[in-house]
């Protein structure tokens, strides 16, 4: 009887601790708070002189700007908790007894999405210190030279990157430079700038080869080795003379095949310096002319006609041959013997000069003949010169210039008349004629040839010259010339580089997230995926204007999670770019492709057109929105061709 009384009550105790369980559970629920993912890293420590660890090592870290506290390294194990992951890390390695010199490493936290990731790095090389010493006299006053700084690099990159730099002391009672290295360690090469003031220009010269550039002094293992004593003299610039033009009065003689006189040429000059035309002196029986010269310069004797007779033409090369001479070179001479290049004295009140011509003969198939030509296209303007012995008409169609490898691209929906599909874009590299203008002068014996339209960008062309014909014949000449040139990008005076025009890209057919283009063109709606993508840093044609130009990636803030990075990147070093020239096509991402596609980008979101890309700058980054923040951070700093210097800092949202 009791058993029965005790069931029903252990019952409701247990359906009153149910429903206490309950009501706690609804009004008083614990939230655990979430664990940040972090990296351990662990290492060893060996000193190189006992291939042991060391007696008592301090590791600190650095992520971004700031140093960690030390910890100390037990038997030469190290451990690091709590690190930021995919961070770059530098790890300074001290002793506490200057048992071993410092050493500094730098290396990339792995990738971690929670918990705690345990990296273990390759055992770290420490070795005690050496010190050496060295002299540098002046050579011919054996006095000793005290102002050089002689700096060197140890650079590793295999299982992590470390970088040891080192520098030199002087002591000015011993006269004597000191250089401290790891004794264990291969001995790195010490370098000294000649320029010791920073002012560009040399203050020392070298006196020996001791496998030097003109620019430094090396120190080498064996001078320090062997406590050499090195010798430099005091640098002695040149004096630099601007060239001038200087003037010369030409009085010409134009002799024909028999060595007669000829009347009746007309002489002329043009070029950047001169455009003139010499004028026949009846009295002297030669032609006169004042020309500018800084070094050589062309006359030209274009055929011409006197008394019914016709001559050829012909031109002579005059060229500063010394200070008081010039060397006179003729297309052509009445014998074709040593008259052909002479030299004369260059004299205030006049030099004469000889040139030769001939008599065409009326009964000759012909007299036409290619007497001299252009080596290569005028870069101000690409114009192209020949020079021929009579005068010379042209024939339609035998001189064009083709732009090379122009990108054709034809969209799906561009026409109804074409054979590309509506949901493909059909892209090809083809070779285009521009239009040109042709010259005649010179009484029709000088052939200038040029494209139409001034070309501004960076560009390939081929100019072909096919036949010409001589004028009071018609016999043709096969000229048969064919010259592949580049143009290069121009720019106004005002024209500038903007750093905010720089676009940091993932090229993953959207931006903000959304599509770029939402339709391919059969009008078909892309179908909504999504990937991350790298990015890459793309600048307009202006980065041609610098002449140095380096950027230091400091922040990443990657879905809205920040990391501190110091990478650095050259962009333009010594007016030379750093970069690929591409092309950009906006397509849909479901369009069909056919045809070219190497170094062209479909899905970024600039227009249609060529930039220079640099990268990748980091790797998978989503679209930079209102809720998903994705940034990248640099400090930059450029140098125009001007000499103006910009420094600062940008932040680039990836589009």
């Amino acid at each position: 009887m009791e058993r029965n009384f005790l069931l029903p009550l252990l019952a409701s105790l247990f359906l009153t601790a149910c429903i206490e369980v309950k009501d706690d559970s609804d009004d008083n629920t614990t939230i655990e708070p979430a664990i940040t993912p972090t990296v351990t890293l662990t290492g060893s420590i060996i000193d190189l002189s006992t291939n042991q660890a060391p007696a008592s090592a301090l590791v600190s870290y650095k992520i971004g700007s700031q140093w960690s506290d030390s910890v100390e390294a037990n038997s030469g194990e190290y451990s690091l908790e709590g690190l930021a992951g995919n961070s770059d890390i530098t790890i300074l390695i001290e002793s506490t007894s200057d048992e071993f010199m410092p050493r500094t490493i730098s290396t990339r936290t792995y990738y971690t999405d929670e918990g705690i990731n345990y990296q273990n790095l390759q055992p770290i090389n420490v070795s005690p210190a050496i010190t050496y010493s060295f002299s540098v006299l002046d050579v011919e006053t054996k006095t000793a030279i005290t102002d050089l700084k002689f700096t060197a690099r140890s650079v590793n990159n295999t299982a992590y990157y470390f970088q040891d730099d080192y520098e030199s002391s002087y002591n000015q009672t011993t006269n004597t430079y000191s250089v401290t290295i790891p004794e264990y360690f291969s001995t790195p090469i010490f370098y000294a700038n000649l320029d010791t003031d920073g002012d560009g220009d040399y203050n020392y010269q070298l006196y020996d080869n001791y496998y030097n550039n003109l620019d430094r002094l090396t120190i080498s293992e064996t001078n320090l080795k062997n406590a050499d004593t090195l010798y430099l003299k005091k640098y002695i610039p040149e004096i630099a003379v601007a060239l001038e033009p200087q003037e010369l009065k030409l009085r010409i003689t134009i002799l024909d095949q028999n060595l007669n006189r000829v009347e009746g040429a007309s002489l002329s000059l043009l070029d950047k310096l001169n455009n003139v035309n010499a004028i026949y002196n009846n009295e002297l029986g030669q032609y006169t002319m004042d020309v500018n010269i800084l070094n050589k310069l062309r006359i030209n004797l274009p055929s011409f006609e006197f008394e019914d007779k016709l001559y050829m033409s012909n031109f002579a090369e005059l060229t500063i041959d010394s200070e008081d001479t010039l060397k006179v070179y003729n297309s052509s001479s009445a014998h074709y013997t040593n008259d052909r290049e002479y030299k004369v004295d260059i004299n205030e009140s006049g030099i004469d000069i000889v040139m030769y011509t001939q008599e065409l003969n009326p009964n000759a198939d012909t007299n036409l003949s290619l007497l001299a030509y252009s080596q290569q296209v005028d870069p101000d303007d690409y114009s192209y010169k020949l020079f021929f012995s009579v005068p010379v008409e042209l024939i339609d169609g035998e001189i064009e210039i083709l732009q090379l490898d122009k990108l054709n691209v034809v969209k799906g929906n561009d026409s109804a008349d074409d054979l590309t599909l509506s949901g493909s874009t059909l892209i090809e590299k083809q070779d285009i004629k521009i239009e040109t203008t042709t010259e005649l002068s010179l009484n029709n014996t000088m052939l200038t040839i040029r494209p139409k339209d001034p070309i501004t960008s960076n560009e390939q062309f081929r100019l072909s010259i096919g036949e010409i014909k001589e004028k009071a014949s018609d016999i043709k000449l096969n000229i048969n010339q064919s010259l592949n040139f580049y143009s290069q990008e121009k720019f106004a005076e005002t024209d500038l580089f903007d750093i905010n025009s720089m676009v940091l890209d993932n090229n993953n057919y959207r931006v903000n997230d959304q599509y770029i283009v939402t339709n391919n063109t059969a009008n078909v709606t892309t179908p909504d995926s999504y990937t991350s993508q790298n990015t890459y840093l793309y600048l307009p044609k202006e980065v041609n204007l610098l002449k140095e130009f380096t950027m230091k990636k400091s922040i990443i803030i990657k879905d809205g999670v920040q990391t501190a990075t110091n990478q650095l990147y050259t962009l333009v070093r010594n007016g030379s770019l750093q970069l690929s020239k591409v092309n950009t096509i906006s397509l849909a991402l479901n369009e069909n492709i056919i045809g070219y596609t190497n170094s062209i980008n479909f899905g970024t979101t600039l227009t249609d057109g060529e930039y220079w890309r640099y990268g990748y700058i980091e790797y998978n980054m989503n679209d930079n929105t209102d809720s998903d923040v994705n940034t990248i951070s640099f400090e930059y700093s450029y140098e125009t061709l001007k000499g103006e210097i910009h420094t600062g800092t940008i932040t680039l949202p990836v589009k």
